[in-house]
């Protein structure tokens, strides 16, 4: 914790630390971790600590880019819950939607401003379809997603959102805007790119198969892709295609209009006026 406001709690006991502290944490056993703050050690179930900045030194995330190895996503703000689940560390961030959309690797601070912005709004989308809780993708209550893009979204940490202003306002001027179709939250389908169309998910789930029935879903049919430079399709390759957003932006179409040409139906509104 890197400042004088940092809260330390094992278990539901505050622990006394009045100023910065920089401590190790190790596990015992299969369900215990240990906070080793100098001489003194304190064991638990749960570690919480809560502060303006937050740092682990040990946790190596140094983007694969960074040959210089400037940075290193290690940084978090807001609260972090440290435990033992079955003998590995588990490290849960509880944050607010808004800034855990800053602090997204999925989108560079480099592209288009609407790219940016249909990216932040999908994944904002995303993001809220998977906390409600008839939707969760993990059958725990500790959280809601994963910091794993394979299997959620990119998630990095403060530190992005210091080195991506760009991402930050925009996430600051599209505040609460999410993906609906017929006045309720969907999950937005998105990828890399594409070999000139789109899928439907009728047609993914049916060459896949997943394993349930394929249905018809109304805003995610096979659209045409003018963005198909690689000749390729990344992904699962439904829904908005991230070269065919760019591509968009690039020729004057705004955030809304490309959001509206990949998920037919669909439209933007804010999350607090939902009912559902």
């Amino acid at each position: 914790a890197t400042d004088t406001k940092a809260v330390v709690r094992m278990n539901a006991r505050i622990l006394p630390f009045a100023k910065n502290i920089e401590g190790s944490v190790y596990l015992s056993g299969s369900s215990e971790v240990i906070l080793q703050v100098g001489n003194k050690k304190y064991i638990g179930k749960t570690l919480t600590v809560a502060s303006d900045v937050l740092r682990i030194p040990s946790w190596n995330r140094v983007p694969a880019w960074d040959s210089s190895r400037r940075y290193n996503d290690n940084l978090f703000r807001w609260k972090l819950y440290i435990s033992n689940q079955g003998g590995k560390l588990l490290v849960v961030n509880e944050l607010p939607v808004e800034d855990y959309l800053k602090w997204l690797g999925e989108v560079s601070d480099s592209d288009h401003s609407e790219k940016i912005k249909t990216i932040l709004i999908a994944a904002r989308s995303y993001a809220y379809f998977y906390i409600k809780p008839e939707n969760r993708k993990y059958n725990t209550k500790l959280y809601d997603g994963s910091d794993n893009p394979d299997e959620f979204q990119k998630y990095l940490g403060y530190g992005y959102e210091m080195r991506s202003p760009n991402v930050a306002n925009f996430v600051e001027s599209t505040k609460w805007q999410v993906i609906t179709y017929k006045e309720k939250l969907i999950k937005p389908w998105y990828f890399s790119s594409s070999d000139g169309r789109t899928r439907s998910y009728k047609e993914y789930c049916e060459s896949n198969n997943v394993g349930k029935t394929c249905e018809d879903i109304p805003y995610l049919q096979s659209v045409d892709d003018p963005a198909w430079v690689w000749k390729t399709r990344s992904w699962h390759g439904v829904g908005i295609s991230w070269i065919g957003a760019t591509y968009a932006a690039n020729n004057g179409k705004t955030y809304k209009q490309i959001i509206g040409y990949y998920l037919k139906g669909a439209l933007i509104r804010n999350i607090e006026n939902l009912k559902n």
